[in-house]
C-alpha cells in the first residue's frame, strides 16, 4: 500500500484484504468480530444485527492519505454504509474535521438501502 495515497475499502475483511489490513494496520475504530458476524467499537455491546454497519476513516501514518472503510454484517447493511458516505461526507467533514478518525455505526432500513439510523459516533481521543 502507498502510504502517500488515500483509499476506499468496501466490506469486511472476510471479503476484501484490504478492509484486513485496515483493521490490523491502521487500528480502525471499529472492527469486525466473531468470524464477521458482528462489530466491535471499544467500550460499547457488539453490534450483532445483520443491518449493522460502519463508515470509518482512519489516517495512514502522519502524511495526507486517509483511509475510508464501509461495510456491514450483510450486503443491504454495506450498501447502506456506501450511501451514508457518499450523501453524508460534507456532514461528517463539518462534523470530524479533516484529519480526525471516525467511526459512525450505522442501521441499514430492511427495504431501502438510503435510509438508516446513526447508532453510534466515535472519534478518536
Amino acid at each position: 500500500i502507498d502510504r502517500d495515497s488515500s483509499l476506499l475499502s468496501f466490506g469486511s475483511p472476510g471479503c476484501n484484504c484490504m478492509s484486513r489490513w485496515v483493521e490490523e494496520h491502521l487500528q480502525s475504530l471499529g472492527r469486525f468480530i466473531r468470524q464477521n458476524a458482528a462489530l466491535e467499537v471499544d467500550g460499547v455491546a457488539p453490534f450483532a444485527d445483520p443491518l449493522h454497519a460502519f463508515v470509518q476513516r482512519v489516517r495512514i501514518g502522519d502524511g495526507p492519505a486517509m483511509a475510508f472503510y464501509v461495510a456491514g454484517i450483510s450486503e443491504q447493511a454495506t450498501k447502506a454504509a456506501a450511501h451514508y458516505l457518499a450523501a453524508q461526507w460534507q456532514h461528517l467533514e463539518s462534523v470530524f474535521g479533516c484529519r480526525q478518525d471516525f467511526c459512525v455505526v450505522l442501521r441499514a432500513d430492511p427495504g431501502d438501502y438510503r435510509k438508516c439510523a446513526i447508532l453510534l459516533e466515535r472519534r478518536e481521543d
